[in-house]
């Protein structure tokens, strides 16, 4: 993946103000995503790791240390200055995502939007979607993980969240974009230490109740091949 480093000026809805990130991610290391990087591996694609909205860069940084070729775009200034003090090597870019990624079609292997998409409002997902589509290679595969809509709760911990999904309206969007759903990885809002009886209720409910119970808004998508 090569890319053009330039800074653009744009609109900053969705990002976090200043002391944002030392806030709400001041004492996480980068071991604390190690179960991203597993999901990573074992459903991703051999090959590159493009990550939006990378925040300070703790998950590229163990994706780094591992070997992966890897690259982030994130659009708070603050946050790419931190990742570039503690992990110099990184390469991050500092870009909205509401304008285009500075990376060619069919460019990398694998796009991670991790508890990103819940901070973007609905002409800026589309576009993030629509680009990774883009700069993903065929068969390449883009990951999702946010808190869903009914979770009220964990929704409202954060004021940037702008504009959560529900379950229906992230796989929609995906579709809408191009990809074809892999796998949606998501958890109940109940019964949380209790995954034989998740998998119960789950298999007991269907669609029309899947947005109101579930905790998140997960999906792993590919570009057909």
């Amino acid at each position: 993946m090569k890319a053009s480093h330039s800074h653009d000026p744009s609109e900053s809805e969705g990002i976090g103000s200043v002391g944002y990130f030392g806030t709400y991610y001041g004492n996480r290391e980068p071991g604390w995503y190690t179960f991203l990087l597993r999901d990573v591996i074992e459903r991703g694609k051999p090959g590159t790791l493009l990550e939006l909205g990378c925040g300070t860069g703790l998950f590229l940084e163990l994706a780094a240390r591992w070997g992966l070729q890897v690259a982030g775009v994130e659009g708070s200034a603050e946050a790419v200055a931190l990742a570039k003090e503690r992990f110099p090597k990184l390469d991050i870019i500092h870009r909205r995502l509401s304008n285009e990624l500075p990376f060619l079609d069919k460019s990398c292997d694998n796009v991670v939007l991790n508890q990103v998409i819940e901070h973007l409002p609905p002409n800026v997902l589309k576009n993030a979607l629509d680009e990774s589509f883009r700069v993903l290679r065929p068969g390449g595969i883009i990951f999702i993980f946010s808190p869903g809509k009914a979770n009220w709760r964990e929704v409202q911990k954060d004021p940037t969240h702008c504009n959560p999904l529900y379950p229906s309206e992230l796989r929609w969007q995906l579709r809408n974009s191009g990809f074809k759903m892999v796998f949606e990885p998501n958890s109940l809002r109940f019964l949380t230490r209790t995954p034989r009886v998740q998998k119960v209720v789950w298999k007991l409910t269907n669609r029309y109740f899947e947005d109101w119970l579930s905790a998140t808004a997960n999906a792993i998508a590919q570009r057909p091949s």
